[in-house]
């Protein structure tokens, strides 16, 4: 059983009736800006267990084998948020300075659930003199998370 629960900002709706429509899924980013960096992480049971206390997920599909079984996958997986977490720091740390409010806007897409323990292969791709950057994540099965795209501020704005 999983108990969701979706809450939305709508700026200058007056009631709960439908407003206005959905823009299509951004992917900016357009002159790449040299090579693409690789990078190899692994989020073991124990990130996954820390990540689902402090995000306050604890669907039993992320922390209990069983119940993930139960559900369709061959044991426990890692939240997708998690990945594009480790995607936004490695982002923020490579790309923005180390300021996490250089990073404006994120965006991904979740293509294939990830068991915990899984190498992970984060690929990072700079764009448009560095205010974009583009990212996948990649596992021996496939791709994990895939269109992800950060936008960086300029430092000092």
């Amino acid at each position: 059983l999983a108990d969701l629960a979706t809450a939305a900002l709508l700026l200058g709706a007056t009631g709960a009736e439908p407003y206005g429509a959905l823009p299509p899924a951004a992917h900016p980013g357009s002159v790449p800006d040299g090579p693409p960096q690789v990078l190899t992480h692994v989020l073991d049971a124990g990130d996954t267990r820390a990540y689902a206390h402090a995000s306050g997920d604890l669907n039993p599909i992320h922390l209990d084998d069983d119940a993930a079984r139960a559900a369709g996958f061959p044991g426990t997986i890692a939240h997708g948020m998690h990945l594009v977490a480790l995607a936004a720091e490695e982002i923020t740390d490579r790309h923005a300075g180390g300021d996490p409010a250089r990073v404006t806007a994120l965006g991904a897409r979740f293509a294939a659930p990830t068991r915990p323990g899984t190498e992970l292969r984060l690929t990072l791709q700079p764009h448009d003199r560095g205010t974009v950057v583009r990212f996948t994540i990649a596992t021996e099965a496939g791709t994990a998370v895939k269109a992800g795209w950060a936008r960086i501020a300029p430092a000092g704005e």
